[in-house]
């Protein structure tokens, strides 16, 4: 009897842990995004008043975040240090590609991320500061996405690990 109460209890709580995790998707995709517009502000910094080059200027917005999108723009920069690519737009598309494993961002966000590094160092300061304006706009409508779909989705995604695992211990038993 007792075995098959702790059996019970470790299949709700391998649901419930399940159900945890698929809502913690949407909970660090908004921390994500939040990070990101930090990194983009310090980056707008670095490059249009310091006026340093983007390999560093990557390089030390990369080392003062230690999140995943700081290890992003690391990435980004070593690709354009060792110059394992030709061209901005390839060191950041190689860079973000490897970043799916540890960003927790819908592929909304990797589009906007995308296209901002294809034009990015590419143009005047005004056009650059322009950029800046508009990525931070988008990421700001992308978290409000986010938090929406947090909110629709994260109690949903817990309840239902619970539920899916009590449902599973009254079948069989």
């Amino acid at each position: 009897m007792f075995l098959k109460l702790l059996l019970n209890i470790v299949i709700i709580c391998c649901s419930s842990s399940l159900g945890n995790k698929l809502a913690n998707r949407y909970v660090y995709r908004i921390r994500d995004i939040r990070t990101l517009q930090i990194c983009f502000a310090k980056l707008e910094t670095e490059i249009l008043y310091y006026s340093t080059f983007l390999p560093d200027a990557l390089e030390n917005v990369g080392k003062t975040t230690k999140d995943g999108v700081g290890r992003f723009l690391f990435d980004v920069s070593k690709n354009l240090k060792d110059k394992n690519s030709s061209s901005i737009e390839e060191s950041w598309s190689m860079a973000l590609e490897r970043s799916r494993e540890y960003l927790k961002l819908a592929d909304d966000d990797y589009d906007v991320i995308e296209r901002f590094g294809c034009q990015l160092g590419v143009a005047d300061r005004t056009s650059q500061r322009q950029l800046f304006e508009i990525i931070q706009l988008q990421l700001k409508k992308q978290e409000k996405k986010a938090e929406e779909e947090r909110a629709r989705y994260e109690n949903m995604y817990r309840s239902l690990g619970f539920l899916s695992g009590l449902t599973i211990v009254i079948i069989l038993f």
